[in-house]
């Protein structure tokens, strides 16, 4: 299995998108998946459900900052941007809402979401793609 199948794995095992792309790429670079689990965790849904930036893209920015966090700063925002930059050019945008096409924070919109299985199938095609995008760097 490779990354992104493990970090989607994680995602179906019921752990938000920031922690399954951290969970996934963290050991490779000192952290292991139970302490990613609980650093990623208030990443999901957009940063605690609110919409905004996707937990894929900030599990990923999580996954850039132990790799570069001791480069010099230029190395680390060129890697950041590069992934940003890979990230909208497959999806046009990195926030939550703008993703899904709705906001998971209106109750409403949220169980419809769960209904009509978005998360599992949006949702993890970010998180497949965050995995790719790191590895490509």
């Amino acid at each position: 299995m490779n990354l992104a199948e493990q970090a989607v794995a994680f995602f179906e095992d019921d752990h938000n998108c920031a922690q399954s792309v951290l969970m996934a790429v963290g050991p490779q670079w000192g952290l292991d998946a139970a302490l990613a689990r609980r650093v990623a965790a208030p990443f999901g849904g957009g940063i605690v459900g609110q919409g905004r930036t996707c937990g894929a893209v900030t599990g990923a920015l999580m996954a850039i900052g132990l790799r570069y966090g001791d480069a010099p700063t230029v190395e680390m925002e060129a890697a950041a941007a590069a992934f940003l930059e890979r990230f909208r050019a497959r999806h046009t945008t990195t926030v939550c809402k703008e993703l899904l096409r709705l906001d998971i924070g209106i109750s409403d919109e949220l169980e419809w979401a769960r209904e009509e299985g978005v998360f599992a199938t949006r949702c993890t095609q970010f998180v497949r793609d965050a995995v790719e995008i790191l590895g490509e760097l």
